[in-house]
């Protein structure tokens, strides 16, 4: 007896195999055909069985009902790639794709939901020009932050400046990018700007880089940033500038310095300022240089070490049980928020709002009493 066959629209599988990251190798590999018999079905020349395309959906990450669509959708707009020498010609993982995938989606509803509310986020704009400090100490004062910050031993700095952010407007998302995975991407929009961080690395590292991210957005770009170097481009120095100076404002750090030891070596005053501020030490070394404390060579010295140092030795002990807790984690307060209240409020139904938050339905009322809106 004949297979029954899938009249899948080869247009639309072709589209999901070229966005998915994987290569039509992998992809055969995980479906169980042979990569001809997936550019078969790519072409247009044979069509897969129910169980060839169960599978071919499941494995490409889509919803099986798109692929019997008139046509493919478009591709996935990625921002540019900004990658030091030493990561050049790297290409975007399956998982980086399948996040900056979400995310692209979940701003999109977003925005909208806050259009309809006459919300917009008015992101401060800057030119390549000006002064990182400058634009940094316009950033502090944009986000109420006082002019000098010590913390205290009980502050989370990344819940914090999250905290910060998301209350100007951005849309600030913690995500399992990968331990090999670009530090974080960032997304504009007048309404919802993104920026994402990789959760592989430690707290303070997270927040360095969602400063990094917020300068690209005020110089008006989108940006996946791979790392952060000093071999990197003109941009990302800038970027690396501003986002030091946000968080290790002038007068706080030379305060900080005079008071320090007046033995004190570049590299270990660059530790003790890090915890001072609770900042990576990327971050105080940039800040240091920058107002010729240190030499510039304790840049590299820290860049060699920061590939370690940077990493989230307790992620997976910290990691939260619950899924509806995780999704707070990844997405924030906000965006969860917005979601429950629009479906609240008849603008999403449950099924696509449990879809939105990759939850079963029967955990959307556990994550409304988490933040509080039933």
């Amino acid at each position: 007896m004949p297979k029954s066959l899938v009249p899948v629209n080869n247009e639309v599988v072709r589209w999901a195999v070229e966005e998915s990251g994987l290569s039509p190798v992998d992809v055969s590999r995980k479906v169980g055909v042979d990569v001809v018999v997936l550019k078969e079905w790519m072409e247009g020349i044979a069509k897969p069985s129910r169980g060839e395309f169960t599978k071919l959906f499941k494995t490409l990450k889509r919803p099986s009902a798109l692929f019997f669509a008139p046509q493919a959708p478009e591709p996935l707009r990625i921002p540019a790639l900004r990658e030091s020498p030493r990561r050049a010609g790297r290409n975007l993982s399956e998982q980086e794709r399948l996040w900056i995938r979400r995310a692209r989606r979940l701003q999109q509803l977003v925005s909208f939901l806050l259009q309809k509310q006459g919300r917009k986020a008015d992101l401060p704009r800057v030119g390549r020009e000006e002064v990182p400090e400058t634009a940094g100490e316009r950033v502090r004062r944009w986000l109420g932050v006082d002019r000098q910050m010590y913390w205290g031993s009980t502050v989370d700095p990344w819940l914090w400046w999250r905290e910060k952010l998301e209350g100007r407007g951005i849309l600030v998302f913690a995500l399992q990018l990968g331990k090999d995975g670009v530090r974080g991407f960032s997304f504009s929009d007048e309404v919802a700007p993104v920026i994402s961080v990789n959760t592989a690395y430690n707290r303070e590292a997270r927040v360095f880089t969602a400063f990094h991210e917020l300068g690209h957005l005020a110089l008006q770009n989108e940006s996946v940033c791979v790392d952060l170097s000093g071999e990197a481009t003109e941009e990302e120095r800038w970027c690396e500038e501003f986002a030091a100076s946000v968080l290790l404002p002038r007068d706080a750090v030379l305060q900080f310095v005079e008071e320090a030891s007046p033995d004190e070596d570049g590299f270990a005053l660059a530790k003790k300022t890090a915890s001072r501020f609770k900042v990576s030490i990327r971050a105080a070394a940039v800040r240091l240089i920058r107002l010729e404390i240190a030499e510039q060579s304790l840049y590299t010295l820290v860049d060699q070490k920061a590939q370690l140092w940077d990493r989230d030795k307790g992620f997976a002990r910290g990691r939260p049980t619950y899924r509806t807790q995780r999704r707070i984690q990844e997405y924030g307060n906000v965006v969860v928020d917005e979601l429950i209240r629009a479906a609240d409020q008849g603008l999403l139904n449950l099924h696509d709002l449990s879809d939105y938050l990759r939850l079963d339905t029967t955990e959307v009322d556990e994550i409304a009493q988490i933040v509080g809106i039933r």
